[in-house]
Parts: C-alpha cells; sequence; structure tokens
C-alpha cells in the first residue's frame, strides 16, 4: 500500500518527466484539497472566492515547479 505522499510524489515525478496538462491537472486535483483549506482561511476576506482559488491554485503550480526533492526540509 503507497501512502499519499508517495502517490504525490509519483503524479509530480510523471508531470516532470511529460509535463502536458493532463499531467498538471491530476497534480493540481489531487491538491485540490490543499488549496481549499489554504482559501477557507481568508474567507471573510472581501475578495471572490474564485479569484482566491485561481491565485491558490497558481501557487501550487509555481511550487510544483520550482520544488527540488534534493532539497526538502533545508528551509527548517
Amino acid at each position: 500500500m503507497t501512502s499519499r505522499a508517495d502517490r504525490d510524489f509519483e503524479l509530480w515525478q510523471a508531470w516532470k518527466a511529460d509535463p502536458t496538462d493532463q499531467n498538471l491537472g491530476a497534480l493540481v486535483q489531487t491538491f485540490k484539497g490543499t488549496v481549499n483549506a489554504a482559501v477557507n482561511r481568508y474567507a471573510a476576506a472581501p475578495v471572490p472566492r474564485e479569484a482566491m482559488e485561481s491565485k491558490a491554485t497558481s501557487f501550487a503550480i509555481k511550487a510544483f515547479k520550482t520544488y527540488d526533492p534534493g532539497n526538502v526540509g533545508a528551509g527548517g
């Protein structure tokens, strides 16, 4: 049985090896709950939810692009 982290990493590896929209979509979808949790923290803000979701998703994609598995935990 593989862990959630293992499955997430496999999706990331698949996307890095073949950066198609389909692979990115699968990766983004698996982190949808994390994105929604972040957006929910700011639910009272005077900003449309869709705008916050879009920005949070773009932050996630940037994180996928800059993720370095050899440098995990280096920031503390």
